[in-house]
């Protein structure tokens, strides 16, 4: 719920988030060699940290309009790679650079609608179309099967060992709801609720951070660096974070130069044998509608969340956990045919409902599986009875290799919310509606 400080970090108020980046693995390798040599070994790995994951990924989306040997196969693997140095426990940097290869888009041919790949172009339009992208491919304008980018980079100090630094590109995640998070908004981009991990990428700030033990208080001031080109348009937010009894509570403000004004808080409890959550988040000014949609610059437009999960024990050391949650997005659509053009200006299509609801269940280890995870996820619109549902399975199958297939299936009506068609923007193309899809992850920790 409060982000994700460093392990040498302190924080008044505990935080069930993982640590933003793994462990520092100090163990000295066994060697035959001389005294002085081990004892350097040993102090390099004190100080510095190399490691990484690969994560290889594969889907199959079957669509209404193409037969199971034709659906679509997408392949989009994740390499990272971190350097991690900690010359002495007041000063460390961190570096984590990405590179993501999908096979399936080289040389440009995913690009292509599926009428200029498997059948004749016809028409005028179809041939211009076609023209036009097959154009794009030979500029190198089409999606590039290889990328690179910098996930992480920052450096983390202290004053006097009471306001601690973080400056440069980090993790931040903020939020007590399961499913969806409106006060998670310092990142640009939404949370993937059905995804097995949070592939974001960091955000470039400045973050102070305040520990007030005796309080059970957590402070922050954060300058936000994205985007800004000037000193003008530098960000600014700020957040506290409170611990009483079981309860955690939460209050954030957020403003960039052109943009609203956002202001969230949530809060986290526990009663009986149930656990409760809720948050919202508040917008003001800036407000950029939707083609049809009015502006509301002057409203204040809130997103709500909140819901409650239960432990049910079912052995001596096994429990299952299943929770619902329901989300109001007053800025969300009331007209399912918006939907492309909001998720072409790059809105979350999780977020564009006015309401929605979920349930979830996870199994952590049932049984005699100790090394097993199920997770289940249903996500639906109740305005049109739309929505999707997902199934996902992670055996770690050594220390080091965790397998995790999945199964997804969307439901409701042809141009509902969740079922938008996938060719609305080709022109010319057969209308495409998603049925499901098959996935298997491979994860290696390096």
């Amino acid at each position: 719920m409060f982000g994700e400080p460093s392990p040498t970090e302190p924080s008044a108020v505990p935080s069930p988030e993982p640590a933003a980046v793994p462990p520092t693995a100090a163990a000295v390798p066994p060697t035959a060699a001389a005294d002085g040599l081990a004892m350097s070994n040993a102090a390099n790995a004190e100080t510095l940290d190399l490691g990484g994951r690969l994560l290889l990924r594969g889907t199959v989306s079957f669509t209404t309009d193409a037969a199971p040997e034709d659906a679509a196969l997408s392949m989009p693997n994740v390499l990272d790679v971190y350097l991690d140095a900690r010359p002495h426990d007041r000063l460390r940097a961190y570096a984590e650079v990405r590179m993501t290869y999908d096979p399936t888009l080289e040389n440009g041919r995913a690009s292509l609608p599926d009428l200029c790949v498997s059948s004749r172009p016809e028409t005028d339009r179809e041939q211009v179309s076609c023209r036009q992208v097959e154009d794009a491919i030979s500029r190198g304008l089409a999606p590039s099967p290889t990328t690179f980018g910098l996930t992480q980079l920052w450096l983390k100090t202290d004053i006097d060992r009471s306001i601690y630094l973080t400056i440069g590109r980090q993790t931040l995640k903020w939020g007590a709801s399961h499913i969806w998070n409106p006060t998670d908004f310092i990142q640009r981009q939404r949370r993937d609720p059905l995804a097995a991990l949070d592939l974001r990428t960091g955000v470039t700030l400045i973050k102070a951070h305040l520990p007030l033990e005796s309080q059970t208080a957590n402070l922050y001031a954060i300058g936000l660096l994205d985007e800004a080109r000037t000193v003008g348009d530098v960000g600014g937010a700020a957040r506290g974070e409170l611990a009483f009894g079981s309860a955690e509570v939460s209050l954030t403000l957020a403003k960039r130069r052109g943009e609203p004004l956002l202001l969230g808080g949530d809060l986290s409890t526990g009663v009986g044998p149930l656990d409760l959550f809720v948050e919202a988040a508040v917008a003001h000014g800036h407000h950029q509608p939707l083609p049809g949609q009015a502006a509301r610059d002057d409203a204040f437009i809130p997103q709500l969340s909140g819901g409650l999960d239960l432990q049910i024990e079912y052995g001596d050391e096994d429990a299952l956990t299943v929770g619902g949650e329901v989300f109001f997005n007053d800025d969300g659509l009331t007209d399912a045919s918006l939907a492309g053009s909001a998720i072409a200006s790059g809105r979350s299509p999780f977020y564009l409902p006015r309401t929605a609801v979920g349930l979830f269940l996870l199994a952590l280890g049932p049984g005699r599986f100790d090394d097993t995870s199920i997770i289940a996820t249903l996500i639906a619109h109740p305005s049109d009875k739309s929505g999707l549902g997902r199934l996902s399975v992670s055996q770690r199958v050594s220390t080091f290799l965790t397998v995790a297939p999945y199964v997804s299936a969307y439901f409701g009506d042809e141009g509902d919310l969740f079922r938008q068609d996938l060719n609305g923007f080709q022109e010319g193309a057969e209308s495409s509606y998603a049925i499901g899809d098959l996935g298997l992850w491979l994860q290696m920790a390096m």
